[in-house]
Formats: structure tokens, C-alpha cells, sequence
């Protein structure tokens, strides 16, 4: 049995979720344990949650999970940047 994702099961799961998720924005970053983060891509009318476990897997998933009540920096980190993403960007293109 496989126990690790390789970057050739990477490159799978993102053209599969490229179609979930293409024209969709990232809100928010949560954690479910140390290792795994649920994220949150959505508009007005269309919600796509991605569970993302380090090292081990990747997928959609319409089960919202528990998350910790205080995020990690990591999470903490990935808020501000969204916060600040527009002026970032525009940053970046100068």
C-alpha cells in the first residue's frame, strides 16, 4: 500500500481539482490537526472545500470537519496574506 504522495499524484490531484476550483477564491485556511488544513475556495454561488494532508493525501470534500479553536501561525499567516492579496499584487506588478 502507497504511503506517501509523490509529485507525479500531486500533479494528478491538481488536474482534477483544477476544474473544481478554476475561477473560485481562496477565503480561508483552517486547521484540522497539525498536518491537515481544510481550504475554503468559494463565490457567491458555488462552495469547494479541499482537505489537504501533508505528505499523505489531497481532495475534495463536501464534510466540514472540526476545526481548532485558535488557527496556527501557518493559518494565521495565509489570513493576512488573502487580507492584503489585491494591494500584493498590484505590488508585485510594479
Amino acid at each position: 500500500m502507497k504511503q506517501r504522495f509523490t509529485s507525479i499524484d500531486v500533479r494528478a490531484v491538481v488536474n482534477e481539482l483544477r476544474d473544481r476550483v478554476v475561477n473560485l477564491r481562496l477565503q480561508n485556511v483552517y486547521d484540522v490537526t497539525s498536518k491537515t488544513f481544510l481550504l475554503k475556495f468559494a463565490r457567491s454561488d458555488k462552495k469547494e472545500l479541499v482537505l489537504v494532508e501533508s505528505g499523505i493525501r489531497i481532495h475534495s470534500t463536501q464534510y466540514a470537519r472540526d476545526k481548532a479553536n485558535m488557527p496556527s501561525n501557518f493559518c494565521m499567516k495565509v489570513g493576512a496574506c488573502m487580507a492584503c492579496w489585491p494591494a500584493c499584487t498590484y505590488m508585485m506588478d510594479i
